[in-house]
């Protein structure tokens, strides 16, 4: 358990260096970007350690002068492992923070999924304006600007050779993604957004089973994922091989794009 936990912290550090630079402090490590001063993937407070004698508002404090200083607004927290959040939830809570518990997963064997016909799967660096189209259709409640900029965010990432970002393509229109994302020994699946619609299981079905089996090539033995608690995606991670193995929390505030 911890060692999937320890894998998905470590993928989400990188994940989150993607689009940020970042600065050690006392008492966790400051993500940030200004070019994305409210995008809710940026601005971080990560690897949070929280000690007895030290008071949740020292901690908090410090985060909020860094990035004060820096003119932005920190978006999320994430506690290092092994942190109880049992006095950090109602705290963060008051300070306009929400709980977001993730189910941990580990692929434990290879299970049968299939990819459909009609749906075509392609690298997102092979049809760039098919990504940010749909990337814009994600952040539909977003302003213009605001959506342009976490197209702008997203398209970033395709910079690092080390993610495999995949598109699902049906009668040549985005229909869905998905991302193999390798850190070390570690490959995880991210960033699986599939719009709902009458074929978005198939849809989510052929994009993960695409996405596993690069992963199968690369003889990667050590997969994981993280998903919202009660997504609908579980029953389809569980049939592929995957595995709850704990949870994770993070703090989100609402994003202000």
């Amino acid at each position: 358990m911890s060692s999937t936990i320890g894998s998905l912290l470590r993928v989400n550090q990188s994940h989150t260096q993607q689009i940020c630079e970042k600065q050690t402090l006392e008492y966790g490590i400051c993500f940030y970007a200004t070019k994305f001063p409210n995008y809710d993937q940026a601005n971080q407070f990560r690897e949070v350690v929280l000690d007895d004698d030290v008071s949740l508002e020292t901690v908090y404090q410090e985060s909020q002068a860094w990035f004060a200083q820096h003119q932005l607004t920190c978006q999320r927290w994430a506690p290092a492992m092994g942190q109880n959040c049992d006095k950090l939830t109602p705290f963060l809570v008051e300070k306009g923070f929400t709980p977001q518990t993730y189910s941990a997963m580990q692929l434990t064997q290879w299970g049968e999924l299939d990819e459909h016909d009609e749906v075509r799967i392609v690298p997102a660096r092979a049809v760039r304006q098919k990504f940010r189209e749909l990337v814009r259709q994600e952040s539909q409640e977003e302003s213009e600007s605001a959506a342009a900029l976490r197209v702008q965010a997203e398209e970033l990432r395709m910079d690092d050779t080390t993610y495999d970002a995949c598109i699902a393509l049906a009668d040549n229109k985005a229909v869905g993604r998905c991302s193999l994302y390798q850190v070390g020994d570690i490959a995880c699946v991210m960033d699986f957004h599939v719009p709902h619609s009458s074929d978005s299981a198939a849809i989510e079905m052929s994009l993960l089973s695409h996405v596993l089996a690069l992963a199968k090539r690369l003889v990667i033995g050590n997969i994981c994922t993280q998903v919202e608690l009660e997504s609908p995606k579980m029953s389809l991670l569980q049939r592929a091989g995957f595995e709850s193995q704990c949870e994770i929390v993070e703090f989100h505030r609402h994003s202000q794009l």
